[in-house]
Parts: structure tokens; C-alpha cells; sequence
């Protein structure tokens, strides 16, 4: 079976990568279109940042 992996968003993850990283933050809303990865986008982004 072939594996989809993640595409696009390289912007909005690096965002939330710098949110992460910088340690000091309060709030951070992610909003868009039912089915379209938001919460992959969040899973990808905590991944790189255990990493």
C-alpha cells in the first residue's frame, strides 16, 4: 500500500516550529477547512520539535 506523506504547509509549520521552540508563548489558534491536516500539521510539528 503506498504511504502519503505530508505536503505543503511548509510555512505554517515552520511558524508553529518557531512558536515551540521559542518557549515563551500564550496562544496559537489553527483554523481552516474541515479534512484538510490541521491536526497533522500539530502532530508534525510536536515530532520535529522531540527531534
Amino acid at each position: 500500500m503506498t504511504s502519503w506523506k505530508f505536503y505543503g504547509r511548509r510555512d505554517e509549520l515552520e511558524a508553529i516550529k518557531l512558536l515551540l521552540t521559542r518557549g515563551r508563548w500564550f496562544f496559537c489558534a489553527i483554523s481552516g477547512r474541515r479534512r484538510i491536516g490541521k491536526i497533522s500539521l500539530i502532530a508534525l510539528a510536536c515530532r520535529a520539535k522531540n527531534n
